[in-house]
């Protein structure tokens, strides 16, 4: 294809144009590809839609021209808000939407009191979250976040951690740098509760549990090829910090050197750990778990195989940890703890 043809109908394909323009665009588009001796399903692929949708407007425009390309009028009743009237509720929310951190809570109502005022219209609540839905916002629950928690802090450390492996890479010529993110979970006889589908109009229950026997997965995770390392100990201190960093290093291959990227609790930086020569212990800032991708691991974890699960003994959850560690693959780590700011040094 002409690289100029190609540019273009990708710029088309990629506006944020949402009106009819930006549809009778894309279908002449779609003309223009077919005129041109492309195949509908290269066509599909370039706008992002079906075969079926290609093969339906060419097939309108062989038979009825350009004015084929229209929108038939719509059956049924008559649309709320038009296409340029979603745009400028959908412009409102987002000016409304909390960016940082949320003071007031953005609702069904709050929505139709935009609609109200800007618009001077009155719209039931379905059609507001069926709007809602269109302009693909969800109704989730926001993820807690520290007070002390400073994403400036986290930018800083994350241009001076890229710094400081490009040092350790030629501090260790000879042998390959693989990364390891290590965390620690509890859990137990507090029930872990998940989200579970169930019949509108049923009220699910479950069995909680409050009992105080628990204990910790200790675990190290490599996002880059899935490679991951657990262990399941009583306690979170230094004593088990050693037990795991010392099985730990067991594994390793002495022709590499192991990064960990771990907190800073008193577990991990007491100044009473041993560390092999295999191994180099780097921390995070303080409150900042989104740099820990393991922390999303365990979130999978609990969420899949421990949500809801009821103990009797300490015996019973040390082997429901083992079940559920052994269902982790290294495809499952690659996916979960996706780490974007690792430097190129493997």
């Amino acid at each position: 294809m002409d690289a100029n043809i190609s540019h273009i109908l990708q710029q088309v394909n990629d506006t944020d144009l949402i009106s009819k323009n930006k549809s009778r665009l894309i279908r002449f588009g779609m003309i223009v590809l077919n005129k041109l001796g492309f195949s509908h399903d290269f066509t599909a692929e370039i706008f992002k839609v079906t075969r079926q949708c290609v093969a339906k407007w060419v097939k309108r425009f062989c038979d009825f021209g350009f004015v084929g390309l229209k929108d038939l009028p719509r059956c049924g009743r008559p649309r709320s808000l038009d296409l340029d009237e979603e745009k400028v509720i959908d412009e409102s929310i987002l000016a409304l939407a909390p960016k940082e951190s949320i003071e007031e809570q953005l609702t069904g109502d709050s929505i139709l009191k935009i609609i109200q005022k800007q618009l001077n219209k009155n719209i039931s609540m379905r059609s507001i979250y069926r709007l809602l839905t269109k302009l693909k916002y969800s109704y989730s629950s926001p993820r807690p976040v520290h007070q002390k928690n400073d994403k400036i802090i986290m930018l800083n450390w994350i241009s001076k951690f890229k710094k400081n492996m490009r040092v350790m890479k030629n501090k260790y010529k000879n042998k390959k740098i693989d990364f390891y993110f290590q965390d620690e979970t509890r859990y137990g006889q507090k029930t872990i509760v998940t989200k579970t589908w169930s019949k509108i109009g049923s009220d699910p229950t479950y069995i909680n549990q409050n009992g105080f026997l628990n204990t910790w997965i200790y675990g190290a995770v490599n996002p880059i090829n899935g490679r991951n390392f657990s262990l399941i100990l009583p306690n979170l201190d230094a004593q088990n910090m050693q037990i795991f960093l010392d099985s730990f290093a067991k594994k390793l291959s002495p022709k590499k050197h192991t990064v960990i990227i771990l907190d800073g609790s008193k577990a991990h930086n007491n100044g009473l750990l041993k560390i092999s020569k295999k191994l180099t212990l780097y921390f995070l800032p303080p409150y900042s778990p989104e740099l820990n991708p393991i922390e999303r691991l365990w979130l999978f974890i609990k969420k899949k195989y421990l949500s809801f699960k009821l103990y009797n003994n300490i015996d019973e959850i040390i082997d429901r940890g083992v079940c559920a560690l052994s269902k982790i693959t290294t495809e499952i780590v690659k996916s979960v703890c996706r780490c974007d700011y690792l430097p190129n040094l493997c």
